[in-house]
């Protein structure tokens, strides 16, 4: 079983093969579908797909079971519901986050809007290179995954910092995707097959100048069900977008922003309810990232949210279930992580897929007398 990490992440026009057939990985412009585009992505899956859709980590969605001879139909499709770049070079850059918490025409738009039309500009950077805009009085994305940073001051003033840095920069608005630009090419011009990150390239050397002259506000909130004055945030369990849950959301909305940890910002809306749709924030599937596993996955070797599911009450914190030694669903630390190898399980406490298991070679019966 080859389970090691691809260093890439599927898209539209580059899909990534696995058990089920390809995933076929849509990047909402702005972290935004309207209902109509929800509406094309379930038409998608229901045709080309096996009904399996799954919210990302990246705030993506993506689409399992497509098969190859139909890739270029789904193309197509997406194209027709706006949902698609020009090209792929295009669509592999645009790995930008957003924080759901904006409105048209404000800071986060317009700094979104510039920093997509230079993405041309950009020098050549690895495939899961990324950016985050989380420019309102609090931090939404401080806890995703991001290389170069859009944020704000505990003063309120802008600053571009590179991931890996306690400050960064501060910069007017007219100047803040030129700086963006410039910290891209000093790490381009620094990275290796090794390094691939910018964390990573700052443990040993950092850029010369005026790149850590403000922290940014302490000010953080991770999104959570609740409702805000753009819409009612609900969570999906797992990430998985049931086509159900699709329907009922574009009968009563004109559309979703996604976030980081796998939610739904339902816009204009309130008191929302559904089976596919978690509405509390005490649910403990909130805590639980899990990957699809089998028979989803090749290199998963167990059903990873049903493990989940049986055991997401008996644990306290943190839960991360992985079908392989990759971790897709969860790069950090978990208070309890689960781990299958060949069909078995690895318990591991407070560490990574990659941390020294507590126990080895657990059945999944073990695995409940255990916890």
């Amino acid at each position: 079983m080859n389970a090691q990490p691809k260093g890439w992440c599927p898209g539209a026009y580059r899909p990534m093969m696995s058990g089920d057939g390809l995933i076929v990985r849509v990047r909402p412009w702005m972290g935004r579908l309207s209902s109509a585009q929800l509406d094309a992505i379930a038409a998608i899956s229901d045709q080309y797909g096996n009904g399996q859709i799954d919210v990302t980590n990246r705030a993506n969605v993506q689409v399992r079971g497509i098969h190859t001879k139909d890739h270029g139909a789904v193309l197509d499709a997406l194209a027709q519901a706006n949902l698609l770049d020009a090209n792929s070079v295009l669509e592999s850059r645009r790995n930008v986050l957003i924080s759901p918490i904006w409105q048209e025409g404000d800071l986060t738009c317009r700094l979104a809007d510039e920093l997509v039309r230079r993405l041309e500009e950009l020098p050549d950077l690895p495939a899961k290179f990324g950016f985050s805009i989380d420019v309102g009085p609090v931090r939404h994305l401080s806890a995703a995954s991001a290389d170069i940073r859009l944020e704000r001051a505990a003063d309120g003033r802008l600053i571009v910092r590179a991931d890996g840095l306690d400050a960064g920069r501060l910069v007017a608005e007219d100047e803040a995707i030129d700086r963006v630009m410039d910290l891209a090419r000093w790490f381009s011009a620094r990275r290796d097959k090794q390094f691939r990150r910018m964390a990573l390239v700052l443990q040993s050397q950092q850029p010369e100048g005026t790149w850590q002259e403000l922290t940014p506000t302490h000010e953080q909130s991770e999104p959570q069900p609740e409702l805000t004055e753009h819409g009612q945030i609900v969570g999906l369990p797992f990430g998985r977008l049931a086509t159900k849950l699709i329907s009922e959301i574009t009968l009563k909305c004109l559309g979703v922003r996604l976030t980081h940890n796998r939610m739904l910002l339902l816009e204009g809306i309130s008191g929302f309810g559904h089976d596919d749709a978690i509405t509390q924030k005490d649910d403990p599937l909130l805590r639980v990232d899990a990957c699809p596993g089998m028979p989803h996955c090749i290199s998963a070797s167990i059903q990873t949210r049903t493990v989940a599911r049986q055991i997401a009450t008996k644990v306290s914190g943190t839960l991360h279930v992985s079908g392989c030694e990759k971790g897709c669903a969860r790069k950090s630390a978990a208070n309890t992580t689960i781990v299958g190898r060949d069909g078995l399980i690895d318990l591991i406490e407070n560490g990574t897929v990659q941390s020294t298991p507590k126990i080895k070679g657990l059945s999944p019966q073990q695995l409940l007398n255990e916890i």
